[in-house]
């Protein structure tokens, strides 16, 4: 990676900070950080000092620095200064998302659902490394309607689709703390794999490697979109 971009820096985003955005900083550090990226979460409606869900510490308590992460993680509110310092800003969900672009209306071109950066990623072919991080985010702003769950591929009504209790449903990975139906053992394992195949294919077309996650592959449904403008 060019030295000018090796401060890059990914910014997390959910509504509390203290699960899935969480979470979400764990891996992406895990992931990304031997390649140079900075990476940090917060939450639109954070407690600000609130610690890490007791679901997601045990969750990574066997992973190498999970504790470490658990006993330092207290959640954070969304500020300027985070969106303004962020190359590349990924959101649970649309609600987000929609928040990020309403406070900072310029920010919205950088700003991704993890499940919309997964499905935008997919589509980019590797055979030309984007220079930067910025470049690599412009591109996918730039095909972001093939992520449109109106535009994917028809899998919408697999029977995994009907399940209510599935971590994730279009655009949006799930909350659990929400009373909703979905649960910590489903999102959780569901939430690392998103974050773990965002983090290889950001690597793959930048060019650097990262951590091999070594957890169970989790299916995405996510299949390359047929580019209905061409």
């Amino acid at each position: 990676m060019p030295e000018f971009d090796r401060h890059a820096h990914v910014l997390l985003v959910c509504r509390a900070n203290v699960c899935r955005s969480a979470l979400g900083d764990f891996v992406a550090t895990e992931q990304l950080g031997a390649a140079g990226f900075s990476v940090s979460s917060a939450g639109t409606d954070a407690n600000t000092g609130q610690p890490l869900c007791s679901e997601v510490e045990s969750y990574i308590s066997s992973r190498p620095g999970g504790s470490d992460f658990a006993d330092r993680h207290r959640a954070k509110p969304l500020s300027a200064t985070q969106l303004h310092r962020s190359d590349l800003i990924l959101t649970a969900s649309p609600r987000e998302s929609s928040l990020v672009s309403l406070s900072q209306p310029s920010l919205r071109e950088r700003t991704f659902t993890l499940i919309e950066a997964d499905r935008l990623l997919s589509t980019l072919p590797t055979t030309t490394p984007a220079a930067t991080l910025a470049d690599l985010v412009q591109s996918l702003h730039r095909r972001r309607w093939q992520a449109a769950t109106e535009n994917w591929p028809q899998r919408h009504w697999a029977r995994e689709h009907l399940d209510r209790r599935r971590p994730s449903t279009g655009l949006e990975l799930r909350d659990a703390h929400a009373g909703n139906g979905t649960s910590h053992p489903r999102l959780l394992p569901y939430t690392r794999h998103l974050v773990t195949e965002v983090c290889a294919a950001i690597s793959a077309h930048l060019g650097v490697d990262s951590a091999v996650d070594e957890a169970p592959a989790t299916p995405l449904l996510r299949t390359a979109p047929t580019d209905l403008r061409s």
